[in-house]
C-alpha cells in the first residue's frame, strides 16, 4: 500500500490482508512515500475488533519510510485498524485503514483444504515485478471461473502473463503434529507456455520449514508437462514437518495470454481412513440386511475396501467379509441372515496405510419368516347318521397373521371362524 504525504495534501488508502482464524500472526508492511525525502513516523489510531496487534501503537521504522506490525485474528469476520503516518510538518499527516479478512479453513480431520470457492483469503499475493510494470491488469494470481479449463466446476486460482515471477504464498500453518504430511494440488499448465521464448516459461512450487524455502518441483519450457491438461500432484514434505509451514507457487509466462492455473490445494497427514460414524442397517424381507454409509476421509490414500464383522445375538463379532468394494462403495448386503435373529454390524475402511477403527454399531432384529398355522389335531370321529356334531378347533400362527377357515369333504361336514385362532367344525348327516 502507498500513502502519499506532500505540502499540497494528504491521501487516505486502504489495504486488504487476509488471516486464518487462531492461526500464526501475519506480518502487514506499512508503506509510505513523502515528496520531501522526510522520516515518516506512523501511529496506530483505532485497533481491531476481531484479533490483536502484536507489538507496539507506537510502529518502529523499518526503512525512513516504512514500518510493519504483526496481526494475530481471534474470531472469523471483516476486521480492521487505522494508523497514521507524518513527516511532522504542519498539515502533513495522512491515514490508512488495513482491512484483516479472518476466515476459517476446511478441516478433513486430517489436515486442510482450500478449493479456491472462497477467495483467496489464505493465501498472500506478490504481483508481477516487473520494471517498469506490465499494463495488464491481469499480471498476478487471481480467482477465475474454472469452467475456461476444461470446464472445471467452482472457482480456480489463475497466474496469467507474468513477465516477472508472481508469486503466491500460503499462510503458515503448524503441522508440527503430522507424521506424515503430503502436499496436494491439481494443476493445469498452458500448453503455449514452452515456446522457449526468452525469459523462459516456468512453474515453482516450494514449502517453508520455518527457516528456509526448498524447492520441491520446477516445471520449465523443457518439460512435456505444459500441455493444457489437469494433472494431479502429491508430494511427500515430512522433511519440513514444522509448526510455520508454508507453501508458495510461482509463475513466470513470457506471453500473452499464458495461463497456470490451480485447484483443490491441501495438506493433510498420510493415515488410514477416517472412522465411519453414519453405518445404518435394513432388514429387506426377512432374507437379507442392507448396510450403507458415507464414504469417510480417505486418509490420502485411495479406499481399497471395506472390512464388515457382525455379531449374533449376544455373540462375538466374526468377520463376514474381507476388502469388500473400492473407493466408491458406500453399501453391502449380508444375504446369510437367519429371521427372528438380532444381529450388529461395523465396518472398517481400508487403504494403503492399513485400517481405519471399526465404525459405529447398527443393530437390526430379521424378523420371522412366514410360517404355516398349526391346527389341531381332530381323531377319527364316528357319527349315527340320525345324530349330528360339532366341536371347537384352535388355531396358533406365529406370525400373527388374520386367518380363513375352509373345509374339504362331503357336504354335510362345515366349519364356522369364531375368531383368528378358533373355529367350529359341524357334522351332520342328517338330510
Amino acid at each position: 500500500m502507498w500513502i502519499h504525504c506532500s505540502r499540497k495534501h494528504s491521501t487516505s488508502t486502504t489495504t486488504n490482508h487476509n488471516q486464518i482464524v487462531d492461526g500464526p500472526p501475519i506480518t502487514i508492511p506499512l508503506t509510505v512515500t513523502d515528496a520531501d525525502f522526510d522520516y515518516v513516523l506512523f501511529d496506530i489510531i483505532e485497533i481491531p475488533s476481531n484479533g490483536i496487534l502484536v507489538g507496539d501503537s507506537t510502529l518502529p521504522n523499518n526503512t525512513p519510510t516504512s514500518s510493519q506490525i504483526k496481526y494475530e485474528g481471534r474470531s472469523v469476520g471483516l476486521d480492521s485498524f487505522t494508523y497514521t503516518a507524518t513527516d511532522g510538518r504542519d498539515g502533513h499527516i495522512t491515514t490508512g485503514t488495513v482491512l484483516i479478512d479472518v476466515q476459517s479453513i476446511t478441516d478433513t480431520g486430517s489436515g486442510i483444504v482450500d478449493t479456491f470457492d472462497n477467495g483467496l483469503g489464505f493465501w498472500s499475493i506478490i504481483e508481477d515485478l516487473q520494471v517498469p510494470p506490465d499494463t495488464h491488469d491481469y499480471d498476478t494470481w487471481m480467482i477465475v471461473s474454472g469452467t475456461d479449463f476444461d470446464g472445471r466446476e467452482g472457482n480456480v486460482v489463475r497466474s496469467r502473463d507474468c513477465d516477472a515471477p508472481c508469486v503466491m504464498t500460503f499462510n503458515e500453518i503448524d503441522i508440527s503434529n503430522f507424521e506424515k504430511p503430503r502436499l496436494k494440488f491439481d494443476r493445469w499448465l498452458d500448453s503455449s507456455l514452452d515456446d522457449d521464448r526468452p525469459p523462459n516459461d516456468w512453474v515453482k512450487v516450494e514449502v517453508y520449514d520455518g527457516t528456509t524455502w526448498n524447492q520441491i518441483v520446477l516445471w520449465d519450457s523443457e518439460d512435456t508437462d505444459f500441455d493444457g491438461n489437469w494433472h494431479t500432484e502429491v508430494y511427500d514434505v515430512t522433511a519440513w514437518i514444522n509448526d510455520d509451514f508454508s507453501v508458495r507457487f510461482t509463475a513466470q509466462e513470457n506471453g500473452n495470454s499464458e495461463d497456470v492455473v490451480m485447484d483443490n490445494f491441501s495438506i493433510y497427514d498420510l493415515s488410514t481412513p477416517s472412522t465411519i460414524t453414519d453405518l445404518t442397517a435394513s432388514v429387506d424381507f426377512s432374507s437379507s440386511v442392507n448396510l450403507s454409509w458415507s464414504i469417510p476421509f480417505n486418509g490420502g490414500s485411495e479406499i481399497s475396501g471395506y472390512d464388515v464383522q457382525r455379531q449374533t445375538n449376544s455373540g462375538s463379532f466374526v468377520t463376514i467379509q474381507n476388502n469388500h468394494g473400492d473407493s466408491t462403495t458406500n453399501s453391502y448386503t449380508d444375504s446369510t441372515v437367519s429371521d427372528d435373529t438380532l444381529y450388529t454390524y461395523r465396518i472398517q475402511a481400508k487403504n494403503s496405510e492399513g485400517s481405519g477403527d471399526y465404525s459405529n454399531n447398527s443393530i437390526v432384529t430379521v424378523p420371522l419368516g412366514p410360517r404355516a398355522p398349526s391346527i389341531q389335531t381332530i381323531n377319527n370321529l364316528t357319527i349315527s347318521a340320525d345324530d349330528s356334531y360339532s366341536q371347537s378347533i384352535f388355531v396358533s400362527d406365529e406370525n400373527g397373521d388374520s386367518l380363513t377357515f375352509s373345509v374339504s369333504g362331503p357336504d354335510f361336514v362345515t366349519i364356522s371362524k369364531i375368531s383368528d385362532i378358533q373355529a367350529t367344525l359341524f357334522v351332520n348327516p342328517q338330510p
